[in-house]
């Protein structure tokens, strides 16, 4: 899946972001980017199933670990 990130500027002001495509933890660094460019502070989250998925480059490791092993 292509990565995407939506970003929205609302008329009061507030910013909205959604992320798309990346799996895990991975996607709060990329909120962290948006704080810095955009100088905003994260007051809210709602995390997508996705943040809940392992790392696609973490699960390839395992099987790895797991194939040596066997």
């Amino acid at each position: 899946m292509n990565q995407k990130v939506t970003i929205q500027i609302q008329r009061d002001g507030k910013i909205a972001a959604h992320i798309e495509g990346i799996k895990g933890k991975k996607c709060t660094e990329y909120i962290r980017i948006l704080e810095q460019l955009l100088e905003a502070e994260t007051f809210d989250s709602n995390y997508t199933s996705e943040y809940f998925e392992a790392e696609e480059l973490n699960s390839d490791r395992i099987k790895q670990q797991q194939t040596l092993k066997e």
